[in-house]
Protein backbone atom coordinates (compact mmCIF):
# COMPACT_ATOMS: atom_id res chain seq x y z
CA UNK A 1 0.00 0.00 0.00
CA UNK A 2 1.59 3.27 -0.96
CA UNK A 3 1.18 6.16 1.48
CA UNK A 4 -1.04 9.26 -0.02
CA UNK A 5 0.50 12.05 -1.35
CA UNK A 6 0.97 14.84 0.89
CA UNK A 7 -2.16 17.17 1.70
CA UNK A 8 -4.54 14.44 0.06
CA UNK A 9 -6.86 12.67 2.60
CA UNK A 10 -7.04 9.72 3.75
CA UNK A 11 -9.52 6.99 3.45
CA UNK A 12 -10.36 5.97 7.08
CA UNK A 13 -10.32 2.84 6.22
CA UNK A 14 -6.52 2.86 4.56
CA UNK A 15 -5.58 4.89 8.14
CA UNK A 16 -7.08 1.63 10.10
CA UNK A 17 -5.00 -1.29 8.52
CA UNK A 18 -1.95 1.56 8.53
CA UNK A 19 -2.47 1.81 12.60
CA UNK A 20 -3.39 -1.52 13.21
CA UNK A 21 -0.06 -3.21 13.07
CA UNK A 22 0.19 -6.40 14.93
CA UNK A 23 3.60 -4.97 16.71
CA UNK A 24 1.62 -1.88 17.41
CA UNK A 25 -1.55 -3.67 18.63
CA UNK A 26 0.76 -6.18 20.78
CA UNK A 27 2.70 -3.28 22.04
CA UNK A 28 -0.36 -0.93 22.91
CA UNK A 29 -2.01 -4.45 25.27
CA UNK A 30 1.32 -4.49 27.14
CA UNK A 31 1.54 -0.80 27.84
CA UNK A 32 -2.55 -0.63 28.49
CA UNK A 33 -2.63 -3.37 30.85
CA UNK A 34 0.95 -2.54 32.76
CA UNK A 35 -0.54 0.71 33.23
CA UNK A 36 -4.15 -0.74 34.22
CA UNK A 37 -2.24 -3.04 36.81
CA UNK A 38 -0.10 -0.26 38.19
CA UNK A 39 -3.61 1.77 38.94
CA UNK A 40 -4.62 -1.76 40.85
CA UNK A 41 -1.74 -1.32 42.81
CA UNK A 42 -1.91 2.19 43.57
CA UNK A 43 -5.79 1.71 44.34
CA UNK A 44 -4.68 -0.79 46.81
CA UNK A 45 -3.99 2.22 49.26
CA UNK A 46 -0.92 0.72 50.41
CA UNK A 47 2.47 2.67 49.43
CA UNK A 48 4.36 1.04 46.77
CA UNK A 49 7.90 -0.09 46.83
CA UNK A 50 9.38 0.49 43.46
CA UNK A 51 9.92 -3.68 43.18
CA UNK A 52 6.31 -3.95 43.82
CA UNK A 53 5.92 -1.34 41.05
CA UNK A 54 7.89 -3.42 38.60
CA UNK A 55 5.97 -5.99 39.51
CA UNK A 56 2.57 -4.86 39.15
CA UNK A 57 3.52 -3.39 35.92
CA UNK A 58 5.30 -6.75 34.42
CA UNK A 59 2.66 -9.32 35.49
CA UNK A 60 -0.08 -7.27 34.40
CA UNK A 61 1.37 -6.44 31.06
CA UNK A 62 2.79 -9.82 30.05
CA UNK A 63 -0.86 -11.17 31.29
CA UNK A 64 -2.37 -8.89 28.88
CA UNK A 65 0.12 -9.37 26.12
CA UNK A 66 -0.54 -12.88 26.29
CA UNK A 67 -3.74 -12.77 26.19
CA UNK A 68 -3.09 -10.19 22.65
CA UNK A 69 -1.32 -13.04 21.37
CA UNK A 70 -4.06 -15.72 21.90
CA UNK A 71 -6.91 -13.64 20.99
CA UNK A 72 -5.41 -11.74 17.71
CA UNK A 73 -6.77 -13.94 15.05
CA UNK A 74 -10.45 -14.19 16.57
CA UNK A 75 -10.53 -10.47 17.51
CA UNK A 76 -8.85 -9.10 14.53
CA UNK A 77 -11.99 -7.46 13.21
CA UNK A 78 -12.53 -5.91 16.46
CA UNK A 79 -9.20 -4.73 17.60
CA UNK A 80 -10.62 -2.16 20.21
CA UNK A 81 -12.46 -5.20 21.97
CA UNK A 82 -9.08 -7.10 22.45
CA UNK A 83 -7.34 -4.04 23.80
CA UNK A 84 -10.12 -3.68 26.08
CA UNK A 85 -9.86 -7.29 27.38
CA UNK A 86 -6.32 -7.06 27.85
CA UNK A 87 -6.95 -3.60 29.93
CA UNK A 88 -9.70 -5.49 32.24
CA UNK A 89 -6.97 -8.52 32.52
CA UNK A 90 -4.25 -6.43 33.69
CA UNK A 91 -5.82 -4.86 36.19
CA UNK A 92 -7.54 -8.03 37.15
CA UNK A 93 -3.64 -9.98 37.11
CA UNK A 94 -2.08 -7.58 39.71
CA UNK A 95 -5.22 -8.43 41.86
CA UNK A 96 -4.80 -12.09 40.86
CA UNK A 97 -0.78 -11.91 41.57
CA UNK A 98 -1.50 -10.78 45.25
CA UNK A 99 -4.19 -12.89 45.66
CA UNK A 100 -2.03 -16.27 45.02
CA UNK A 101 0.99 -14.93 46.80
CA UNK A 102 -1.25 -14.54 49.81
CA UNK A 103 -2.29 -17.84 49.15
CA UNK A 104 0.93 -19.54 48.68
CA UNK A 105 1.90 -17.46 52.28
CA UNK A 106 -0.94 -18.83 54.47
CA UNK A 107 -0.55 -22.48 52.84
CA UNK A 108 3.62 -22.53 54.20
CA UNK A 109 2.55 -21.16 57.15
CA UNK A 110 0.06 -23.83 57.89
CA UNK A 111 2.62 -25.85 56.95
CA UNK A 112 5.82 -25.10 58.80
CA UNK A 113 6.07 -26.60 62.42
CA UNK A 114 4.84 -24.16 65.06
CA UNK A 115 7.72 -22.93 67.52
CA UNK A 116 6.59 -22.62 71.27
CA UNK A 117 6.77 -18.88 71.67
CA UNK A 118 8.83 -17.89 74.38
CA UNK A 119 7.30 -14.77 75.34
CA UNK A 120 3.82 -16.62 76.07
CA UNK A 121 6.04 -18.28 79.13
CA UNK A 122 5.15 -18.17 82.39
CA UNK A 123 7.05 -15.06 84.20
CA UNK A 124 9.69 -16.94 86.81
CA UNK A 125 9.35 -20.09 84.55
CA UNK A 126 12.48 -21.65 84.35
CA UNK A 127 13.61 -22.27 80.82
CA UNK A 128 14.03 -26.14 79.59
CA UNK A 129 17.09 -27.53 79.94
CA UNK A 130 17.92 -29.11 76.47
CA UNK A 131 18.02 -33.05 76.38
CA UNK A 132 21.64 -34.00 77.27
CA UNK A 133 21.72 -31.98 80.43
CA UNK A 134 23.09 -28.58 81.48
CA UNK A 135 24.65 -25.96 78.98
CA UNK A 136 28.31 -26.23 78.17
CA UNK A 137 29.34 -22.70 79.93
CA UNK A 138 27.60 -24.44 83.39
CA UNK A 139 29.92 -26.22 85.42
CA UNK A 140 28.10 -29.57 87.04
CA UNK A 141 28.45 -29.21 90.83
CA UNK A 142 27.93 -25.41 91.17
Amino acid sequence: MNPAPVGASASPQAMDERMATPLLIFASSFGLASCAGLAALLRSGRPPTPLQVANAMLNSGLLGLGLALLWYERFRDNIYALVGMTVLAGMGGASFVDLALALVRTSLVRALPTQPDRSTREPGAEPAQPPGGPARDEEPGR
